[in-house]
């Protein structure tokens, strides 16, 4: 059957067998179970990070004297009133344009790391999420025997292996 099909045809095939061989075809049902409870626990909990990176994060607290110097004169001018007045901490939430400002113009490294901190910050949360995830590709990998899931998905790839790809960007650049 192999000869009857073009080189083309032949390759696709090749690609779709690999596929259902990373897909744990081979394994014994007791570990194909696992593989794909593993592979749906893989898939939802990718979704949830995902969806988890896109909820509003905590506002940074600025304090009023940290904005001293500050060098817009519109927005920057209304936020060292609005502190002067009430006498408390800012709340500058991170894609703000009042973040953006302090990003921008604050003079003093110390607001603009709030900011930045407050940004790139995840909640417990999300850190549980991406354990959780990194926990279940280190089984799934060893499971279909291979050191790690990235030896796993570069496998099959131009790559090999993930000391390869390390290679292969640092010699392409």
């Amino acid at each position: 059957m192999v000869r009857s099909l073009s080189p083309e045809a032949h390759q696709t095939a090749l690609i779709f067998w690999r596929d259902f061989e990373k897909s744990g075809i081979d394994l014994p049902p007791k570990q194909r179970e696992r593989f794909v409870s593993l592979s749906t626990e893989i898939m939802l909990l990718g979704r949830q990070f995902l969806s988890e990176t896109t909820t509003a994060k905590a506002p940074a607290s600025i304090r009023p004297e940290e904005l001293q110097g500050l060098k817009d004169l519109g927005m920057g001018a209304r936020l060292r009133l609005q502190a002067q007045v009430t006498k408390r901490d800012l709340l500058v939430y991170p894609g703000s344009l009042q973040a953006q400002m302090i990003m921008r113009a604050a003079p003093a490294e110390e607001p603009r790391r709030k900011v930045y901190m407050a940004a790139n910050t995840s909640t417990p949360e999300q850190i549980e999420v991406l354990e959780r995830l990194l926990r279940a590709r280190g089984e799934l990998a060893r499971l279909v025997g291979k050191e790690s899931f990235a030896h796993m998905t570069l496998g099959d790839k131009m790559a090999k292996s993930p000391g390869a790809c390390c290679h292969l960007c640092v010699t392409s650049a």
